[in-house]
């Protein structure tokens, strides 16, 4: 009897330890429970991932090979983890794809993940992953694509890496990597993206690179990387993005890039390019942004860019180009920003830019234009912001301007500008800036001014204005009103400045007539008063004392009379007070003797006394 029992006792043994065999969990499991418990999981994205199960391939970011032994893919992309990423998953035998992005891991990336040669697509991007770029990646000789962009990784990057015969994404940006591209980089056949936007890098764009037929996106944009543009650049006949913005690379925009047929974006701002624009580059017939700012280009601008119908941005400001704007540009009737600021520009606006229908962007300021603003800039009714400030244009501002309905900024100062204000700038509904200022314009402030509810800056200084200003100005969102050395008379209007945002009001070097308005010393938000050169009488309003914010104050050359008031000591952050030649008399108060930032005080040509002593 014994016998049949201890029979039984061994088979329910062996029962019991087969089924515990079978209920155990995969070695790729418990690699990445010992992965589960290195990190933070606030949200409990990896709750699901327990030891009691037979195989973790129904867990939450993971999935395994078709047979279930295997995990092939390890997707945990915006679960919120943090900690440090361990050794261990370098043992995950069958990993395809790891995707980490999107989390806060912290520390160096495990020179361990170079063991897994089945490895295609490696993402760590958008982490905070510091220390070097482990040379042991070259290891994975079918890795595809590597993300490690937005961390915090230093040194070089590891020239083993160009070893990888198979990588088609090299994305590096937003890490402060230094030392140069390798130069085997070219031997990468396969690369398609180069991204190494944002890092320290010095050095040059590596010979050869011509060699890189499949190259479609070089972005190497905001390092420090210098030498010449090679010309066999344009070899590189699949390439659409080309970013070398924010270097120091010097010499002239080879005629070469014109080869780059499938081109769509040419980035090369803030450089130390020089020479002329290459009329080749209108040979991309895809570009849809070029942007050459900020360089030391010379010469023309060529009217053959006028074939370009796909181009949206075309951006060419701060250079030396001289020669006219070509009337072909009028043909990119797809652009969105045309901006050539800052050159030696000259000749006439072409009226071309009208037809121009979806342009939001014209930026000719600080040039030698000169002739009319083209009326037929009205017809550009997306136009937000124009801006042909500092030209020698002339004649009077178009009324069709005011057909624009979006138009958010206008600033035409510092022209020859004459004739007065049309009227119809009124309907600009969504101005926040209009600068007329240092013109020779004449006749009123329109009254349809008073519509402009949006209007944050009003400049119309040093022309010659005359009549009254008007009752109302813009809306409640004014911050700057500035109507300097013009010939306006009247009084300054009650309730104009009644708003909490003005904080700069000029009227100086008019013929104003009357009192300060007491709301004018009601707007504590003022810094700055400049009511000079006036034949305003009456007082100084004692309100003024409360407004904190008040900096400078030149109230000179009025019929102001009256005692200074003692309120103005409490305008703790005066810098100058300026109360020359006016008609004030009593003792200076004592209390401006406290004003510790006051800088400049003018109290000549009145009839004041001295402090009072104690």
């Amino acid at each position: 009897m014994w016998i049949l029992k201890r029979i039984q006792i061994l088979i329910g043994y062996a029962f019991a330890v087969l089924l515990v065999k079978a209920q155990a969990l995969s070695s790729d499991g418990n690699l990445l429970l010992e992965f589960k418990l290195s990190l933070k999981d606030l949200r409990g994205a990896l709750k699901n991932w327990k030891e009691s199960d037979a195989d973790p391939c129904s867990w939450n970011g993971v999935s395994c090979s078709p047979d279930g032994h295997q995990v092939e893919s390890l997707v945990l992309t915006g679960f919120g983890l943090s900690g440090t990423i361990p050794s261990s998953i370098g043992g995950i035998q069958g990993l395809q794809y790891a995707n980490l992005s999107f989390n806060s891991f912290t520390g160096n990336i495990p020179p361990q993940l170079g063991n897994r040669s089945n490895l295609l697509l490696l993402d760590l991007s958008s982490n905070q992953l510091s220390g070097r770029i482990p040379s042991e990646l070259a290891n994975c000789s079918r890795l595809s694509v590597l993300y490690l962009n937005n961390n915090l990784l230093s040194g070089t990057i590891p020239t083993e890496l160009t070893r990888l015969q198979n990588l088609t994404y090299l994305v590096l940006f937003g890490n402060f990597l230094d030392g140069s591209i390798p130069a085997d980089i070219v031997k990468v056949s396969t690369l398609q993206v180069l991204d190494v936007y944002m890092n320290n890098l010095t050095g040059g764009i590596p010979k050869g690179i011509g060699q890189l037929g499949q190259l479609s996106f070089l972005i190497l944009q905001d390092n420090k990387m210098t030498g010449t543009i090679p010309a066999e650049i344009g070899n590189c006949s699949l390439l659409t993005v080309l970013l070398l913005a924010q270097n120091q690379f010097h010499g002239v925009i080879p005629p070469e890039i014109g080869m780059l047929s499938s081109l769509n974006r040419l980035i090369m701002l803030e450089n130390n390019l020089w020479g002329r624009i290459p009329p080749s580059l209108s040979n991309c017939s895809n570009l849809q942004v070029l942007d050459l700012s900020s360089n030391m280009l010379s010469g023309v601008i060529p009217k053959e860019l006028g074939t370009l119908k796909e181009l949206e941005i075309l951006s060419f400001p701060i250079n030396t180009l001289k020669g006219s704007i070509p009337e072909e540009l009028g043909n990119c009737t797809k652009l969105v920003d045309l901006v050539l600021f800052q050159n030696h520009l000259h000749g006439v606006i072409p009226s071309a830019l009208g037809r121009i229908r979806r342009l939001q962007m014209l930026h000719l300021g600080i040039n030698n234009l000169t002739g009319k603003i083209p009326k037929e800039l009205g017809g550009c009714k997306f136009l937000s912001n124009l801006h042909l400030e500092e030209n020698q244009l002339g004649g009077s501002i178009p009324p069709e301007l005011g057909q624009i309905t979006f138009l958010t900024v206008l600033d035409v100062s510092n022209n020859s500008l004459s004739e007065p204000i049309p009227s119809e700038l009124g309907n600009c509904t969504f101005l926040d800036t209009l600068i007329l200022a240092q013109n020779r314009l004449t006749g009123v402030i329109p009254s349809s001014f008073s519509g402009l509810s949006m209007l944050k800056i009003l400049a119309l200084f040093v022309n010659q204005l005359s009549g009254v200003i008007p009752e109302k100005l813009g809306g409640g969102n004014l911050t700057v009103i500035n109507l300097s050395n013009n010939l306006l008379q009247g009084s300054i209007p009650h309730g104009l400045c009644s708003r909490s945002s003005l904080t700069a009001f000029g009227v100086h070097f008019n013929r104003l007539e009357g009192v300060i308005p007491d709301d004018l010393a009601s707007c504590f938000s003022l810094s700055r008063i400049l009511i000079q050169h006036n034949h305003l009488t009456g007082g100084i309003p004692k309100r003024f004392g409360q407004n904190l914010k008040l900096s400078y104050m030149d109230l000179s050359f009025n019929l102001l009379s009256g005692t200074i008031p003692a309120e103005l000591g409490q305008c703790v952050n005066l810098t100058a007070l300026v109360l020359t030649d006016n008609r004030f008399t009593g003792e200076l108060p004592e209390t401006l003797g406290k004003l510790n930032q006051l800088e400049v005080l003018k109290i000549a040509m009145n009839n004041l006394t001295a402090f009072r002593t104690c």
